[in-house]
């Protein structure tokens, strides 16, 4: 031990802590089994003094549940276990011992919600069953232990390559076995995704003798193939990526994008790392090691190691291009080159070594000047990877072409990297959206804008470029809450000449936006509007089709929207194919779901929507649209304490997500419809959820100082809360009012153009003159608002309503009467709640004309 170790902590503290080390590293069995009557001891040796210690140090409170890791079991079903072999943070593997075939096998266990749906790790695990190679780690066995899902797999030895020391050709020729190996499951549709050293197993069978020209080398197999699939890490939610961030390729770690490629770009990497001892890349986190990967070369190898061979060095590059169509067309043809210099090698390895039938990379032709340019010819096709799709392999050609024309040219160079510059920023940010308690910031966002805008108005930029500047800004205005400027963008892309699959992109994501405001449309009654956004999302789905679009998942489910359209639709086959969609191993599923839960609540299908929303965000939990659906749909079934719980959680996951205020915006409908008799009896009794509510839309106002449906939002939630104190007969209430009464003028200030928050800055002038101050001015002030409501011709028939009241409150019965009944005839269902209030009115009138102007009312009453 450290003889410092006790030297910076009292007595007390520093016996704990050194019993809480020892307990960690003699491996204590879970505090769980104890606290259930279970036996608590040490793995190793299970001696009963340490049995002792612990149940004291736990009495005691010196050591706590977090104190102590998982048990060791003795079995896992009938697999007895020998020894811990691993841990990772996908979760422990165990050396065990089968009585039944009498072999030995390793076993994986997964952390605790690693795999949060058991049928797709069902799916998963028997399609990686099917696997059989001899590169391959086989699957024999699956199962659950205490909840947490494991699977028993070939014992192949304990050795990887990230512990092995070998020389240049072993470790050719494992990487060679790892390519073959991947080229195997590839044509099964399965991709690793996670491919780096430490999953590269040594098998410990004694290698076979050799003659001159052949390698003495252990078998090399490949682990976890598609566990880091498994694993619920979507990078469009959630805003992690499955995998090892030094061995990722750039559409990898910018979002999440996975193909055949991905893989091969791994490879290169860990070849990369055996020919120099040295990664291509670094940096401290994910984000950082992104924009040093796109924003850097990596070392030619011969500039770190002088003696690597040449033609290595070229399939290394060749490997690692950033571009995936410029990488190896498969992994089989990897494998093939790595085999030819295997055997043109004696024994020794020389610098100078040449061998013609290498394929030449792009990155070595003519040196590093040459790999510079050659860089230029695929730099265009980047961005892609930041609109969150796949690598359109068909568009290579023309964009391609657009770009050698003009390559030699520093200020398309310029052009080019601003681009990239600003994508990065733009993915980078958002990642760091969904980080727990993460502080939410416009700066990159702006940046984004103002280094796009100037260069999207330039007339000399080239078409393809340009429409990747504009897909570009319009993302960076949805996160930003705006949605017409996005559409605008889109709209602009789409009419640019360019790469027609980057216009089918265009065409796709316009489309959602247009799905997105629907479905607000459809809640807040809006017939007209909906059927106008329902229209123009699935033309341009139709459109998104007609082009082309590279990605089959988003071309089925482009397909499946515009089938809702057709006369006589097939629903039932509509949601076959969503549900299709949500359990391929290819894509989230959550977005499928989320869709399917989009239709549900068109179709009033309101707790078969619920359900499908919650499926959503079990597979991402910051899957903001999901929670925004879900409180549509509680508010469709009259929960409104569900509908503000789950729209708050959108808002506090994406402040800037328009669609998160739709649940607001229709609770200020709700007041809106309210009658004045009955604001004092509104039965919402979730005061913690009011608080909570404006606790986190009130830290949203810090990042959103000018929006004016934010501050509506506010104002809705205080006028709510004064309600419930008034009920309770609280004095808070006036000062709620007040609060109300100043967030829905700030509404008004930021956009004129509201007339929500007039009409509901009126209703609260009206609340505070008729309820505490009985001034004249809140009265006054309330006909005000209301009068300047109803010029904005939206909902004036309870505009003319409220204006009705604000008039009888002010003494002005006759101007209540007329606004009363130019509400019932724009609103005959009204009629019921007026026309007695018009007769008192009426009879106050004309008793008020007998009593020589004695004036009588009766506000509400």
């Amino acid at each position: 031990m450290n003889p410092d170790f006790f030297a910076n902590y009292s007595p007390v503290e520093g016996f704990f802590r050194f019993f809480r080390a020892a307990g960690r590293s003699l491996g204590f069995m879970h505090p769980a089994a104890r606290i259930a009557g279970r036996s608590v001891g040490a793995v190793a040796g299970g001696s009963d003094h340490l049995n002792d210690l612990t149940e004291r140090l736990l009495e005691t409170n010196f050591l706590e549940g977090e104190d102590l890791i998982d048990r060791v079991p003795l079995s896992i079903g009938r697999y007895r276990i020998a020894r811990v072999l691993g841990e990772g943070a996908s979760g422990r593997v165990y050396l065990a011992h089968d009585p039944r075939i009498g072999r030995k096998v390793a076993i994986k266990v997964l952390q605790p919600g690693a795999a949060r749906d058991p049928d797709k790790f069902e799916r998963q695990i028997r399609l990686e069953a099917s696997l059989q190679h001899e590169n391959i780690v086989s699957i024999y066995d699956a199962g659950c232990l205490e909840g947490r899902p494991y699977f028993v797999m070939q014992f192949v030895g304990e050795r990887t390559l990230a512990d092995a020391t070998l020389d240049l050709p072993a470790a050719v020729a494992a990487l060679c076995s790892v390519a073959r190996a991947c080229g195997v499951a590839h044509a099964r549709g399965i991709i690793h995704r996670d491919l780096k050293p430490a999953n590269i197993v040594l098998a410990d069978e004694q290698p076979a003798a050799t003659t001159k020209g052949e390698n003495p080398l252990s078998r090399a197999v490949v682990a976890d193939f598609g566990l880091a699939r498994l694993l619920d890490t979507s990078a469009t939610q959630s805003g992690r990526v499955a995998g090892t961030p030094a061995y990722m390729a750039p559409e990898q770690a910018l979002h999440g994008t996975a193909s055949p490629q991905t893989d091969i770009y791994a490879v290169g990497v860990m070849l990369y790392e055996q020919l120099t001892g040295r990664l291509p890349f670094h940096g401290e986190s994910l984000a950082e090691m992104t924009e040093n990967l796109l924003a850097t070369d990596p070392p030619l190898p011969r500039t770190v190691c002088l003696d690597i061979p040449g033609k290595l060095e070229q399939v290394t590059l060749r490997a690692m291009a950033r571009d995936p169509q410029a990488r190896y067309g498969s992994a089989e043809e990897l494998a093939r080159d790595l085999e030819s210099w295997l055997g043109a090698q004696d024994g020794s390895v020389t610098a100078g070594h040449r061998d013609g039938n290498f394929t030449r990379s792009p990155w070595t032709v003519g040196g590093k000047a040459a790999a510079v340019t050659a860089l230029l010819t695929v730099v265009v096709l980047l961005t892609a990877w930041f609109s969150r799709q796949e690598r359109r392999a068909a568009a290579g050609d023309a964009v391609n072409s657009g770009v050698t024309e003009q390559a030699g040219t520093g200020q398309y160079q310029e052009q080019q990297a601003n681009v990239l510059r600003a994508a990065v920023k733009l993915a980078n940010w958002r990642r760091e959206l969904y980080q727990p308690d993460g502080s939410i910031s416009t700066t990159r966002l702006v940046e984004v804008l103002s280094e796009l805008e100037p260069l999207s108005a330039q007339t000399d930029l080239p078409g393809s470029l340009r429409q990747q500047a504009l897909f570009t800004m319009a993302e960076a205005r949805s996160l930003s809450g705006d949605v017409p400027g996005a559409l605008a963008d889109l709209s602009s892309a789409v009419g640019t000449a360019g790469d027609p699959q980057q216009q089918a992109d265009c065409y796709y994501q316009r489309a959602l936006l247009h799905w997105d405001a629907m479905l607000q449309s459809a809640r807040m009654d809006h017939e007209t509007k909906r059927v106008e956004l329902h229209t123009a999302a699935l033309e341009d789905f139709r459109q998104a089709v007609r082009l082309g679009l590279s990605d089959p998942w988003q071309d089925r489910l482009a397909c499946a929207l515009i089938m809702t359209a057709e006369v006589k639709v097939n629903w039932q086959q509509t949601f076959a194919t969503l549900a299709e969609l949500e359990a391929s191993p290819e894509k989230p599923g959550e977005h499928a779901a989320r869709i399917a839960g989009d239709l549900l609540l068109l179709a009033g299908r309101h707790q078969l929507a619920i359900e499908k929303y919650q499926t959503a965000i079990r597979r991402c939990g910051s899957y903001a649209q999901a929670y925004g659906g879900l409180a549509l749909a509680c508010h469709a079934q009259n929960d409104l304490a569900g509908a503000l719980h789950y729209a708050v959680r959108a808002v506090e996951i994406n402040p800037r997500y328009q669609p998160a205020y739709t649940a607001f915006d229709l609770l200020a409908r709700r007041l809106i419809r309210q009658a004045p008799a009955d604001f004092r009896s509104m039965h919402f009794t979730d005061r913690a959820l009011l608080d909570r509510c404006l606790s986190v839309l009130g830290r949203s106002r810090e990042n959103l100082p000018d929006s004016s449906r934010l501050l509506a939002a506010c104002g809705s939630l205080h006028l709510l809360q004064a309600c419930q104190l008034m009920e309770v007969g609280d004095r808070q209430a006036y000062a709620e009012s007040q609060r109300a009464k100043s967030r829905f003028a700030e509404a008004v200030a930021v956009d004129s153009g509201n007339a929500t928050a007039r009409l509901l800055a009126g209703m609260t002038c009206l609340f505070v003159g008729r309820y505490h101050s009985h001034l004249q001015a809140d009265l006054d002030a309330a006909c005000h608002y209301f009068r300047q409501a109803l010029a904005m011709k939206i909902d004036r028939a309870h505009t003319y309503r409220w204006l009705g009241y604000a008039e009888l409150a002010a003494h002005r019965p006759a101007e209540a009467i007329v606004n009363w009944e130019k509400s019932q005839r724009l609103e005959p269902s009204l009629h019921g709640e007026l026309e007695p209030r018009i007769a008192r009115a009426s009879a106050g009138v004309q008793l008020a004309n007998r009593q020589d102007g004695e004036t009588v009312t009766n506000f509400g009453s």
